[in-house]
């Protein structure tokens, strides 16, 4: 059960929800991409750029997971709200 669900009003209905989009994993995929050109490169340079480059892309993988799980958008029939978990705490966003 989401937040939202929890902070509706009554008779409020939700009308859609949606998350982030998936635009976020782009930078760890090119990333990903840039790591198995550079294990063409052969040893040593390319394998320890190619495993930083994989590294690299994990962690912002990770990242981007966190964010699409923490944030929900929900349009409801009565207003538009944005959840996010931020780690610095920032004021929520209901568009009335």
């Amino acid at each position: 059960m989401s937040y939202i669900t929890h902070v509706l009003q009554p008779g409020e209905t939700i009308r859609y929800q949606g998350s982030v989009r998936w635009i976020l994993y782009l930078q760890a995929l090119l990333l990903a991409v840039v790591g198995a050109v550079a294990s063409l490169l052969g040893p040593p340079w390319g394998w320890v750029a190619s495993a930083i480059c994989f590294l690299l892309a994990v962690i912002l993988a990770l990242r981007a997971w966190f964010i699409r799980w923490t944030n929900e958008i929900v349009v409801t029939d009565r207003r538009a709200r944005l959840d996010t978990a931020d780690a610095i705490p920032v004021p929520l966003q209901d568009f009335s």
